[in-house]
């Protein structure tokens, strides 16, 4: 209950990137088998928009700089995984199913708090 608690009211986690964090976590860890690269990748190029153009005026530059360097670290890790300790395939049909699967998920866990994407990313994150 205080976990839900904490989702529903601090924006930073409604965030997505905390979702791919844990699951890059679990799969560093060896314990689980999905790979969120697909995730990461895609979160570090939305990130990138975001830091520098949406949030132009609210965050000072060096905090910018430390979003993308950490959003690039976690996608470097899963790439690192992927391809060199695991050496999967550039496609893997499962972790593509997977990662959409999650990303619904989190659109629903959105939709229970009523909470749309454009309102976490473009309203509350802005907020600050």
């Amino acid at each position: 209950m205080c976990i839900l608690y904490m989702y529903t009211t601090h924006p930073f986690l409604k965030v997505f990137c905390i979702w791919i964090w844990l699951l890059t976590a679990l799969y560093v860890a060896n314990i689980s088998s999905f790979s969120p690269m697909y995730l990461s990748v895609v979160a570090v190029s939305s990130a990138i928009p975001f830091n520098l153009l949406y949030d132009r005026n609210k965050n000072p530059f060096r905090t910018k700089i430390s979003i993308l360097l950490l959003e690039l670290s976690v996608a470097a890790l899963n790439v690192y995984k992927h391809f060199v300790i695991d050496k999967r395939p550039l496609v893997s049909h499962k972790d593509i199913a997977i990662s959409i699967l999650i990303f619904a998920l989190y659109l629903l866990f959105l939709s229970s708090i009523n909470k749309t994407f454009y309102q976490v990313y473009f309203i509350d994150l802005l907020k600050r």
